[in-house]
């Protein structure tokens, strides 16, 4: 995508690097853990702006039941209004059941700091799997 050419943007580059491991423990139980790191150089076009996002996770599978644990992290050198630093995160556990008619509900709780603000969220997910 192109730049437009006026004072104090430029091109957004950056990378992504992340891993993950399946562990089979038993038959019906396993551990995967995961880790995902991205680095953008000027964030949204603005030159100087620039931002590093860090995941780490445990997901735990127990025969139908599936579980896990995260925390996302983003540091971002300038804000769009000022040059302050912003350092965001939010840890969230997730607990699903996946039952045999293809129908799955998942409960998430998160805890949210953004730009120096605090929140909570609870959320529910209901879904059908369809194979094709």
């Amino acid at each position: 995508l192109g730049v437009d050419k006026s004072i104090n943007t430029s091109r957004e580059t950056g990378y992504v690097i992340g891993a993950e491991y399946l562990y089979k423990i038993s038959k019906e139980t396993s551990l995967i853990p995961f880790a995902e790191y991205t680095a953008l150089k000027n964030l949204s076009g603005i030159r100087g702006r620039d931002s590093e996002y860090s995941t780490v996770a445990l997901i735990g599978n127990y025969r139908n039941w599936i579980s896990s644990f995260a925390l996302q992290m983003r540091n971002i050198d300038k804000n769009y209004l000022n040059d302050r630093h912003i350092f965001d995160r939010q840890l969230q556990l997730s607990v699903g059941y996946k039952f045999t008619n293809n129908l799955t509900i998942d409960v998430s709780r998160a805890e949210i700091r953004e730009d120096a603000k605090k929140g909570s969220l609870l959320g529910i997910n209901m879904s059908y799997v369809q194979k094709f």
